[in-house]
């Protein structure tokens, strides 16, 4: 039996799963989102390293402009540096409440 482009496809064995033909095209679009998604969640561990390009393509995808895109970026930092600084015990919150301008927290 021919399929459409003329190649002749085999019959499964007895108990075996029938797969489809596999394309060069399907193969490289499955690629590009692997490598997509490789790149975006980079992205999301360590956001330094997205550059000017990049935050200009953000910020027209998501209908914002770069400097707001900048500041979400500097405001993620600044969280990211707070919740670091939790993590320490006594001493990270006496000197997070001096940060904040708390004489200590409850």
């Amino acid at each position: 039996m021919a399929d459409r482009r003329g190649r002749i496809a085999r019959e499964p064995r007895p108990g075996a799963v029938a797969r489809a033909p596999v394309d060069a095209e399907d193969v490289f679009q499955v690629a590009q989102l692997r490598n997509r998604d490789l790149g975006e969640s980079l992205e999301r561990r360590r956001p330094d390293l997205i550059d000017g390009r990049r935050r200009r393509r953000i910020a027209r995808g998501s209908g914002t402009s770069v400097q707001q895109v900048n500041q979400l970026l500097r405001q993620f930092a600044a969280m990211c540096r707070m919740m670091k600084a939790m993590r320490g015990g006594k001493a990270a919150e006496a000197a997070l409440a001096r940060r904040l301008g708390l004489s200590r927290l409850p």
